[in-house]
């Protein structure tokens, strides 16, 4: 498709640990609003300053057997979703983005602006906050996306 940003995030050559991962997350539409939190195990991979972050989607999401991975770099956050949910949203602020938003009952085209990020990590974890806007077939929604990850103890 045409105007259609396709990305795939590598697996880092880095080493990794297991973190716990709090992601709270509101949206914003004609239909009311939606706000979800999620506390999850997932993996913090890490190779020289770039930080990415995996975890298994969860009923509570509606994305069961889906995962999703997050790359944290210099101010862009790029969201890869593979599974019965197949997504790439990049994140910098500032910037609009078209993406193919598939799913098991069919696709639909967004567009993404992002208003703001804010990336505070480092080797031990760290938190993402995102504020952006989607524009649909069915709709507009504001949206807000906070991604807390702490490394777990022993």
């Amino acid at each position: 498709m045409k105007g259609v940003i396709t990305v795939q995030i590598k697996k880092l050559p880095a080493y990794s640990k297991d973190v716990w991962i709090t992601i709270k997350g509101s949206d914003s539409y004609s239909s009311g609003d939606d706000d979800i939190e999620l506390m999850t195990e997932g993996k913090l991979f890490i190779d020289n300053g770039r930080y990415m972050v995996e975890y298994d989607e969860s009923p509570v999401t509606g994305m069961m057997g889906t995962r999703t991975s997050m790359s944290i770099d210099d101010g862009i956050i790029t969201v890869v979703r593979r599974g019965k949910i197949n997504s790439n949203f990049i994140f910098t602020k500032g910037q609009r983005q078209d993406s193919l938003y598939e799913t098991e009952f069919g696709n639909l085209m967004m567009s993404v602006y992002t208003n703001d990020v804010d990336i505070n990590f480092d080797e031990n974890g760290g938190e993402v906050k995102v504020e952006y806007q989607v524009d649909m077939a069915n709709g507009f929604g504001k949206n807000y996306l906070h991604m807390l990850v702490k490394e777990v103890r022993n």
